[in-house]
């Protein structure tokens, strides 16, 4: 006998990442690199990387910015035994800006919007709990400005499972 256990919505790798920018930006935290605002641009998994603070070669006048940001895909957590329809990808918040204390801040405000939540929709993706499993985390400094990064921990549904 088998069993088909739908979930709606179910989770696809290739929504997380947006998901989570469009969660963010609705709450007001990071924009999209080519808007206009005061927020941080949140870059997707930068092919060339993240640009740094001011650059401006190669980018339109709203993508510039002193503080930006960008999420990439991190290693998630194998489910266990008997869990095969759960998910556990992690993402890896990058931040740079000219100074640190702006990037602590927004750390703080993203921190309280993504850690240590249970059963919520992030922009339409239901998302089991996400939890920060490696806090703010100086990378580097030189001239160019601060890099930090922290990474979060999804536990999503796999979508439809056969039992």
């Amino acid at each position: 006998m088998s069993i088909t256990v739908p979930q709606s919505p179910a989770w696809a790798p290739e929504q997380l990442l947006p998901s989570m920018r469009a969660y963010l930006r609705e709450a007001g935290s990071v924009r999209l690199p080519k808007e206009a605002g005061s927020a941080p641009p949140l870059w997707i998994d930068p092919m060339r990387g993240i640009p740094y603070p001011g650059q401006t070669e190669g980018l339109s006048p709203n993508q510039t910015s002193n503080f930006v940001m960008a999420a990439t895909p991190a290693t998630g957590i194998a489910s266990g035994p008997f869990e095969g329809f759960i998910v556990k990808p992690g993402v890896t918040l990058w931040y740079r800006a000219k100074t640190s204390p702006p990037i602590q801040a927004k750390h703080e405000e993203i921190r309280s919007l993504l850690h240590d939540k249970r059963n919520y929709l992030m922009n339409g993706l239901l998302v089991n709990e996400s939890l920060f499993f490696r806090e703010l985390q100086r990378i580097d400094s030189d001239e160019r400005g601060y890099v930090y990064n922290c990474e979060i921990l999804f536990t999503l549904m796999a979508g439809e499972y056969q039992f």
